[in-house]
């Protein structure tokens, strides 16, 4: 089987030779612009013989296009982002600066070039995906409450702000965002992209908001941005964090979903393929044993998670980016780990 094979078997729930596998991670000393990233990308691909391609773009592109502004110089005290240097909304008033924007110029300008790059370079070896957030995701980071830069409240009590102070506004802002997103998602995809890695980051999950929030808030732009990435061959949702709500996602229109299944209160991958259609994408954490293990309970993970599926409908993959510093020998190992003995 060939890469572009062996994942949609995965997906389809078909017979494969092996189980499909990508693992990824930030390269923050190259990923300032288009050239150093696709390098990076295409290195980091080729070193371990991926199955896909999940591009990694630096987590705050679509922040800076819209007017938050980063030093990308400093990311030591809170990787995987730049230091913030100013955000654009700081008060409900601010919803009203939220206005659609052109989806190939700026930090979209610059993506957008690192993947064709990219896509370049693998010739089609594989399936390339670009990462992007979901709208609700980039809200709240254009407000400083997302992420690790935490402002007051947190992300969840803030939109709950907003939306209190003004909800026409919020629901302005959100869908601004999501046209800009779906009509770059479109350019993505006529840049040779093959999908969308498309990540609801930290917010819908128990302890964030509720599911009726979500419900409300996220779904609708979640979907808006989706529809125009239906073109490609394989999209794939990551739901982030720990206590996600992954059976609110069970009818989104992708190939495959993606979560910590090592997370507190996460559905295994064995519950998530009784929740979704397609394949399920897990088996080990970004950081833990991944991280601080040895090879061998590394590879024991990755069997873990291949006997709990039987080894259909399933990508073995991390359950998000790989945090530093990154384990090389354990990487090794949960690459080889699929491979039949």
């Amino acid at each position: 089987m060939n890469k572009r094979e062996r994942i949609d078997a995965a997906v389809a729930g078909r017979d494969v030779d092996r189980p499909p596998i990508c693992g990824w991670r930030h390269f923050t000393d190259q990923e300032s612009n288009a050239v150093d990233l696709a390098k990076a990308m295409v290195k980091w691909y080729r070193d371990y013989d991926w199955d896909f391609l999940k591009i990694n773009p630096r987590a705050t592109y679509v922040a800076e296009a819209f007017g938050n502004v980063y030093d990308l110089t400093q990311y030591a005290s809170n990787w995987p982002l730049p230091k913030l240097l100013s955000h654009v909304i700081h008060s409900p008033s601010d919803l009203s600066k939220i206005k659609p924007i052109a989806p190939d110029a700026g930090p979209f300008g610059e993506q957008l070039d690192a993947v064709a790059q990219i896509v370049r370079q693998l010739d089609g070896e594989c399936y390339a995906i670009q990462t992007i957030f979901s709208p609700l995701s980039y809200l709240v980071r254009l407000a400083a409450a997302g992420g690790r830069q935490v402002g007051a409240g947190g992300p969840a009590e803030k939109i709950r702000e907003f939306e209190a102070a003004d909800e026409a506004g919020l629901h302005a802002a959100l869908d601004a965002i999501a046209t800009t997103l779906a009509a770059y998602a479109s350019e993505v995809l006529k840049a040779g992209a093959d999908g969308l890695f498309y990540a609801v980051v930290q917010i819908a999950r128990k302890g964030q908001l509720t599911r009726e929030e979500h419900r409300r808030l996220g779904r609708p732009y979640d979907l808006k941005v989706l529809e125009a990435a239906r073109g490609g061959r394989f999209n794939m949702l990551h739901l982030c964090g720990d206590h996600v709500y992954l059976e609110d996602f069970a009818d989104y229109d992708v190939q495959s979903v993606s979560w910590d299944v090592l997370g507190k209160g996460n559905p295994s991958l064995a519950q998530g393929k009784e929740l979704i259609k397609g394949a399920v994408a897990g088996g080990t954490g970004e950081a833990g044993i991944i991280q601080t293990g040895t090879p061998e309970e590394v590879t024991e993970l990755v069997r873990q998670a291949i006997q709990s599926t039987g080894g259909r409908r399933l990508i073995v993959a991390p359950g998000c980016s790989f945090k530093p510093p990154q384990n090389e020998a354990n990487i090794r190992a949960f690459r080889r780990a699929v491979e039949p003995a």
